[in-house]
């Protein structure tokens, strides 16, 4: 764990932790050399001599980085220094999505939409440099007073050149994660798709679909996004961010 005070690089000048996950920390630093805040993620000491954990990081860093996208995280660099591995990132100022959801236990159907378009817009862009992120959860989203969401933590996303290849290793947080990425079938574009439908239905009814279903319009756009059968889902993010835009017709006027 890092102190306050302490230096990476010579550059970044730690100012305090302010999130952690499974394989790594995140800490506010001061980018003297360009004098602007910052935040790191440095990849926790007991899995930095892990080769697997540290390509891990890198691929995380690689994937965020080819991504210029307002809602995606901006990477500003990446390293080692004295066996400290480190991603440094923009200083998002906003909450977790997650603890968004937790203060306010469900989501206006308007604030849901707005959020779900954002996260289809930003998963497009993915998608269209070949990454599928395979991770989308709300502690995984960050949201700003002004409504802005901005994706995080693509350290198990998929880099693939083209969508011909199949990856069936095992990743992804339950409940979130499909079928086929825990080994069942193939992993393309439409796990993540099938992530966001959970996601939006947690916005609007406060629980995972299998215990409580959002109700009208769009639990036809959930149950659509996490059909089991990866070739019932939306064919892309694109379509389910057009049935998305059509959910407003449906609202009460």
């Amino acid at each position: 764990m890092l102190t306050e005070g302490m230096f990476i690089a010579e550059r970044y000048e730690i100012i305090g932790k302010i999130g952690a996950g499974g394989m790594s920390d995140v800490y506010k630093a001061k980018d003297h050399k360009l004098n602007r805040h910052v935040a790191v993620k440095v990849l926790k000491q007991e899995f930095s001599e892990n080769t697997n954990f540290v390509s891990k990081f890198r691929v995380e860093a690689q994937a965020a980085a080819s991504l210029m996208h307002p809602n995606i995280v901006n990477v500003y660099d990446v390293g080692e220094d004295n066996g400290i591995y480190y991603i440094v990132m923009e200083l998002v100022d906003g909450i977790t999505l997650k603890k968004y959801i937790e203060k306010k236990a469900r989501l206006s159907v308007r604030e849901a939409l707005s959020i779900a378009i954002q996260a289809c817009m930003g998963i497009e862009a993915a998608h269209n440099n070949h990454i599928i992120h395979r991770d989308i959860k709300p502690s995984n989203i960050l949201i700003t007073n002004d409504g802005t969401i901005t994706l995080i933590d693509f350290h198990i996303s998929r880099i693939r050149s083209g969508f011909q290849e199949r990856d069936t290793q095992v990743a992804g947080t339950v409940g979130y994660a499909p079928p086929e990425q825990f080994g069942l079938s193939a992993t393309e574009p439409r796990a993540d798709i099938y992530a966001l439908g959970v996601l939006f239905n947690q916005m609007l009814s406060g629980e995972h679909p299998s215990v409580r279903m959002c109700r009208g319009y769009p639990a036809h756009i959930v149950r659509k996004c996490t059909r089991t059968d990866v070739e019932s889902r939306y064919p892309s993010v694109v379509s389910l961010k057009r049935a998305l835009l059509l959910w407003p017709a449906f609202l009460p006027r």
